[in-house]
């Protein structure tokens, strides 16, 4: 949601693993130092200390609410049919933090027109199967 909204460069921390990380530009700001990595699980653990990296918000889970300056966000990984259209509403959340709503409204206009494009495209082809 963050990069949707122009503000990749707002990273300050990922807390976990960059194993888990698919962004080929969140790699490249890791490998620079641009962003540091929470792994507990290393050896040393890696606990980056995010009021000296000026975090203000941590958006985490709840079971990351310990975090520091946690922001809970629910889990995003509904699959209910409307799914899609529910956790793109977290872009407008996230774009608040960052006085972003313009940018949000657009990517969420973006986001339904493509997800209702698809259901059109589905639902043709699935109606061309029906027994």
């Amino acid at each position: 949601f963050i990069e949707m909204l122009g503000e990749r460069r707002a990273l300050k921390s990922y807390q976990s693993s960059f194993q888990y990380v698919s962004s080929p530009c969140l790699r490249k700001m890791h490998r620079d130092g641009m962003i540091a990595e929470k792994d507990a699980w290393a050896d040393p653990p890696k606990l980056p200390d995010l009021e000296a990296l000026g975090v203000q918000a941590t958006f985490a889970s709840s079971w990351g609410m310990d975090e520091y300056n946690a922001v809970l966000l629910t889990d995003t990984a509904e699959q209910q049919p409307n799914a899609v259209l529910k956790t793109a509403e977290y872009v407008e959340y996230v774009g608040l933090y960052f006085n972003r709503e313009k940018e949000a409204a657009a990517a969420i206009e973006h986001i339904v027109a493509n997800w209702l494009c698809t259901k059109e495209a589905v639902a043709g082809v699935v109606q061309d199967k029906a027994p």
